[in-house]
């Protein structure tokens, strides 16, 4: 892996025959901004969302209808997924 502005190399990671039989697949790196980009696209298709930026989440609860979030200014987010893209620390992802 190199840096993207100057090509100094940042790391290496062994992609031989035994990682593609633990993950399935080749490895790709892309950046944050990107995989976000791709999954407002995506959702954006689906239909009808809200996009909730500088929203602290509180407390998730999932039933077989969807999801709903609690977040920090005691609003409520209905819906029926949660894309938790809410960097390193996520509360979506320690629930």
């Amino acid at each position: 892996m190199h840096d993207a502005l100057d090509e100094t190399l940042v790391g290496r990671i062994p992609t031989g025959e035994a990682f593609r039989a633990r993950f399935g697949n080749p490895y790709a790196v892309i950046h944050r901004a990107d995989v976000h980009l791709s999954l407002l696209e995506g959702a954006r298709e689906a239909g009808t969302i809200e996009v909730a930026t500088s929203t602290m989440v509180q407390r998730v609860e999932q039933d077989e209808n969807g999801v709903t979030v609690h977040d920090a200014q005691g609003h409520t987010h209905r819906g029926i997924a949660l894309i938790g893209a809410d960097g390193v620390k996520s509360a979506v992802r320690r629930q």
